[in-house]
């Protein structure tokens, strides 16, 4: 395996967080390029918090709007049909950042905690009672933020897969 592929390699993920190699790579590379290990679009792995500090101030140079979250190669009116707020540049994100903050204040959170804690709850239940293995993106990691949202924007379970298209 070549440096810096290991960060996409799932079995290693899977069996805890690598703690090591991360210290290892902020002290030897705190910024570095990797390659994809499949051929596609490689990425850049920045380590130290004040790299991460300067890169997430000057989107003129390390913009968000083309992959930040998306490791696989799409063109860009692909990449324009998915984009959330998370990948978008100043003024837009912030823009759009400003009509969900109030949804995130101590607040709202405290309002909603007794919701998002039956959801999770439910999610859980219903997860941990199929048989066979549990897959933890698809039963928990999906269902539960889309359902958050949808509860903030109240859309119903009938209409998920309409907020998710």
């Amino acid at each position: 395996m070549t440096e810096g592929t290991w960060l996409l390699d799932q079995e290693i993920w899977q069996r805890g967080v690598p703690h090591d190699r991360l210290r290892d790579l902020r002290q030897t590379a705190p910024v570095s390029w990797h390659e994809h290990p499949d051929g596609l679009k490689g990425f850049w792995s920045v380590n130290c918090w004040s790299d991460v500090y300067s890169v997430l101030h000057n989107p003129q140079v390390f913009s968000s709007r083309f992959g930040v979250v998306n490791l696989d190669d799409l063109d860009e009116s692909m990449l324009d049909a998915r984009r959330t707020f998370l990948e978008e540049d100043p003024p837009r994100h912030t823009k759009l950042r400003g009509l969900l903050s109030a949804w995130f204040t101590p607040k709202a959170v405290r309002r909603a905690e007794g919701v998002l804690q039956s959801l999770v709850a439910t999610t859980l239940e219903d997860a941990l009672g199929q048989p066979g293995p549990l897959d933890a993106v698809s039963e928990l990691a999906e269902p539960v933020p889309i359902r958050t949202v949808a509860g903030f924007l109240g859309v119903g379970d009938d209409r998920l897969s309409d907020l998710v298209r």
